[in-house]
């Protein structure tokens, strides 16, 4: 049961990672465009 737990830990915070990276990039991707705006 214990191996069994940490697994699914293991999966929920690697999920998270790829969720949490992939909401950078796209916090990122989309700060760009508001900055050409500010500069315009």
């Amino acid at each position: 049961m214990f191996i069994n737990n940490t697994r699914d830990i293991n999966k929920i915070t690697y999920l998270e990672c790829i969720i949490l990276f992939i909401t950078q990039r796209i916090n990122s991707k989309s700060k760009v465009p508001l900055r050409r705006k500010e500069v315009e």
